[in-house]
């Protein structure tokens, strides 16, 4: 991790770059993906005053409440506290929060992968032109017939 705080006078705010490994496999190919994960982080850490813990509501009137009900979880999104008045700012929560949003879903070995064959699971990006000759079973009497037809017109052309 690294970065730098920057105080302003509400509180902290924290612009960095956090690293971790990233350990997984593809959701496509499972292939094994290991790799560094970078993730830039802006966040935060707002000062909380002796009255603010006094009156336990923030030191936040009915009205305040009212705008932030108004306003929703987007103002609180990247907001960690500081703790111990303003001297300590625990950053685990933010690097946790950080980290978990930032990991994707489904992970891929490239963006670009092609996965597995779903008839006998042969990787397509190795061999891009694999494929198989499906026959719908609905269709099987007329490839029956088919093949009987042409038989009987070959058949008709060596008379």
């Amino acid at each position: 991790m690294s970065g730098q705080f920057d105080s302003i006078v509400d509180g902290l705010i924290f612009t960095g770059r956090l690293v971790a490994p990233f350990v997984s496999e593809c959701t496509r190919c499972l292939k094994p993906i290991d790799e560094d994960w970078p993730v830039d982080v802006t966040v935060f850490f707002p000062y909380e005053s002796g009255q603010d813990k006094a009156n336990g509501k923030g030191g936040k009137s009915k009205k305040d409440d009212e705008i932030d009900i108004i306003a929703g979880e987007d103002e609180s999104e990247d907001t960690y506290p500081l703790l111990e008045n303003g001297a300590f700012a625990d950053i685990e929560a933010m690097i946790r929060d950080t980290l978990v949003e930032s990991l994707p879903l489904q992970p891929l070995c490239r963006p670009d992968c092609r996965g597995l064959c779903s008839q006998c699971g042969a990787d397509l990006n190795e061999d891009p032109d694999h494929h198989h000759d499906v026959t719908d079973i609905r269709f099987a009497g007329l490839a029956g017939l088919k093949a009987q037809l042409e038989a009987e017109q070959n058949g008709e052309q060596a008379k």
